[in-house]
């Protein structure tokens, strides 16, 4: 592999004060008076849709109608700007109305205030220290995806694993941006593939700043693609050397992820040449020649999602991508610019035999990292990587009963160029809102309604089941937004309705629901 794997240019974290405008999500009573009949004629689905549910015999229903349009323009009469909708969970995100004036519609059900993104910092005696933070700099990146929209709905990675593969961690064993991690025992496990005898924080600080994209936390300067996922740290690359058998030591690894259960692999190593001359050609960019590429494709078989830089060299003579990012199984990411032009230095397409790649595309020129307690910026499809495989970690949270190929798919089909892929962009920058919205929630939520009010909360919040009023229990979960428990008990229910005492700090929690083994999420805000 070149040493490109990374940092071309780094700055040093300058704070704004950017001041996002407050929407509000509204969400309706109903579809509305209308008789309209839930027909493929009518439905919000395109005809290919309609004809994958009769493929697959799953039924048309409400959701599948359009959000009301009289409702819509009734709002757009009181100089409400209409900024998103849902057909499925019947609401949409308005801009310039009041909570209050919104209110007087009789057709709206209940309100929420979404946060672009706020945490609380709590003790686990009192839950006395509040503070509210934002993206900072790692802002720009991840909106470019629409990941805050999964963050928003609750979807930070809880419960996915992540297989970090790459050089050395250098300093994440005290680093405050990992702090998070490790107060909550959300860094697994390590290994150092390259030499057993000896730890993964000997030498090399690209794992460093590759995880702190993934799960980095750093207080309004930076905040990662899954910063409440799981993660295991694997060194397999030497970063003082080049040489063939780093290929062996990365399937090593790759192996190792699969026995531990790793969800996702997230690597941000390339190979095509080495120190030792013992190079490969564009040739041996096929998918089935390098071992390195074997070893990826092999762990998507067993059903990991397999996510790897694309490689920068774009402006090198060899230009093309590198392995294993050729693997006809390997979301291979490439990188792009604040203004959504691909950096000149990212690898290209396609594949020897002539397959598109790079698959997708995310921020790799002047991208957010953390080092040390600070937020930095960087270049590099090495950060690009980790931005797409943290966010694949919460889309896949959505709906686990999805295969790693699903959410592959998924992804490269939100692509803003998924209906003209080429091989310098692929299929272009993945809309994880999008995604999510494909996944097939309605499967998981089909027939449950959850209400939550009043929401901000003040004292007491209710608990409304109406699909689930013959269930007695419910076990209840809540977190501040570092993952720190404040509360976990039974809930007794009576004709599915309860109500619990909320005496916590102001600031934004995340609520988990355990309903007949399904988990059902809310964000709550005090």
């Amino acid at each position: 592999m070149k040493k490109k794997i990374i940092l071309l240019i780094v700055f040093v974290l300058i704070q704004s004060g950017i001041v996002r405008a407050q929407h509000l999500r509204v969400y309706f009573k109903d579809k509305g008076s209308t008789t309209m009949q839930i027909t493929p004629e009518n439905v919000a689905l395109s005809t290919k849709a309609v004809e994958r549910r009769q493929r697959m015999g799953i039924s048309l229903d409400q959701r599948d109608l359009p959000v009301n349009p009289e409702y819509v323009d009734l709002l757009r009469q009181n100089n409400g700007v209409i900024k998103a909708k849902s057909r499925w969970f019947n609401y949409v995100v308005v801009d310039g109305l009041d909570e209050a004036v919104l209110r007087n519609f009789s057709f709206v059900k209940h309100i929420e205030k979404p946060k672009t993104y706020q945490a609380v910092f709590a003790s686990t005696q009192n839950c006395s220290q509040v503070q509210n933070i934002d993206y900072g700099l790692a802002q720009g990146q991840i909106e470019m995806l629409r990941g805050e929209k999964l963050h928003e709905l609750g979807y930070l990675g809880q419960g996915m694993t992540i297989a970090v593969l790459d050089g050395g961690f250098v300093g994440t064993q005290s680093a405050p941006e990992f702090d998070s991690l490790r107060t909550n025992n959300r860094i697994l496990g390590t290994y150092n593939f390259v030499n057993s005898s000896t730890d993964i924080y000997t030498d090399g600080s690209h794992g460093s700043k590759v995880f702190s994209v993934l799960g980095g936390y750093l207080p309004n300067q930076l905040v990662g693609s899954a910063p409440r996922a799981n993660y295991w740290l694997l060194k397999s690359e030497e970063e003082a050397d080049e040489t063939p058998v780093e290929m062996d030591y990365w399937m090593m690894a790759a192996e190792f992820a699969d026995s531990v259960g790793a969800d996702i692999i997230s690597s941000s190593l390339g190979y095509n040449e080495f120190r030792t001359g013992q190079n490969h050609v564009y040739a041996d960019m096929d998918g089935n020649t390098t071992i390195v590429t074997k070893a990826a494709d092999m762990a998507a078989q067993k059903g990991l999602l397999v996510i790897v830089s694309a490689g920068n060299e774009g402006n090198d003579p060899w230009t093309f991508i590198t392995a294993p990012a050729d693997g006809d199984s390997v979301l291979a990411v490439g990188a792009v610019n604040s203004s959504e032009s691909r950096a000149s230095f990212s690898s290209k397409g396609p594949t020897a035999d002539n397959r598109i790649k790079p698959d997708v595309m995310a921020l790799g020129s002047s991208t957010a990292f953390a080092s040390n307690g600070r937020a930095l910026l960087g270049n590099g499809t090495s950060f690009a990587c980790p931005i797409v495989a943290g966010l694949a970690a919460c889309l896949w949270q959505v709906n686990p009963t999805k295969s790693n190929m699903d959410i592959f798919n998924e992804i490269r089909q939100s692509g803003n160029r998924s209906f003209n892929p080429d091989n310098e962009y692929g299929y272009g920058i993945p809309n994880f809102e999008y995604a999510f919205y494909q996944i097939g929630l309605d499967e998981i939520m089909e027939d449950l309604e959850v209400n939550i009010f009043p929401n901000p909360v003040e004292d007491e919040l209710h608990i409304n089941l109406d699909a689930y009023s013959l269930i007695q229990k419910v076990k209840v979960e809540l977190y501040d937004m570092l993952g720190n428990q404040v509360y976990s008990g039974q809930l007794q229910l009576n004709e599915g309705n309860a109500s619990i005492k909320f005496p916590y700090s102001s600031g934004l929690y995340i609520l988990n629901l355990t309903i007949e083994d399904q988990l059902v999420s809310k964000r709550i805000l005090k």
